[in-house]
């Protein structure tokens, strides 16, 4: 009886995920049948996970009580922009890949915040990471980037140990020098699919 209560409680719900337009949107009930739909806690305040990942939301929207979330997913929508993100202070892993995103922002509160994956977006220049106390991991593979100027901005972030730039436009071997061997803390860093890799081979 249970199940077949809950299961009437999610249907109703998922009728109201979309909009007036006719496409999904990120909206309080939304939110709830999510929680509902991974064993979450219908009190936002509760839970620590959130799963929005093949959704086909356009914005992130309706966060604010989540005050607890340490992972977030939300990779494989059509977000074109890092928003609504300020609550979230206590996020730990952001996953953000394969969306429409074409700039870093919208992460200077998430000062716990130590794993973000940013790949297959549209991004073109590493900025905005100086509210990153804590990053450990960066993912920017199969991006924009291209050139020493569009990768100034990791030296913002001191604490990154992993870095994936793999599939971009990074030709210059001097990106070597200029940018990743003045990052302190990095060990791990991928290259394969740039330019740059076969001239250093060469």
């Amino acid at each position: 009886m249970a199940a077949i209560l809950k299961e009437r409680a999610l249907a109703k719900l998922r009728k109201a995920t979309i909009g007036e337009d006719g496409l999904p949107v990120m909206s309080p009930m939304a939110l709830k049948l999510a929680c509902m739909e991974h064993d979450g806690y219908e009190t936002p305040e509760l839970n620590e996970k959130l799963f929005l990942h093949f959704k086909g939301y356009r914005f992130i929207d309706n966060l604010a009580p989540y005050v607890a979330l340490k992972t977030l997913f939300l990779e494989s929508n059509g977000i074109q922009e890092i928003s609504g993100l300020e609550t979230c202070v206590h996020l730990r892993s952001l996953y953000l890949q394969q969306n429409g995103i074409s700039k870093i922002e919208g992460l200077s509160t998430l000062a716990h915040l130590k794993t973000i994956n940013l790949s297959q977006n549209r991004i073109a220049v590493v900025e905005n990471l100086s509210g990153l106390k804590v990053l450990e991991t960066l993912n920017l593979n199969k991006n924009c980037l291209n050139g020493p100027t569009a990768l100034r901005g990791l030296l913002e972030c001191p604490t990154i140990t992993n870095l994936d730039l793999t599939t971009n436009e990074l030709e210059e071997p001097e990106i070597l020098e200029e940018i990743l061997q003045k990052m302190p803390k990095l060990s791990c860093v991928y290259l394969k699919g740039n330019g740059l890799v076969r001239k250093i081979k060469s």
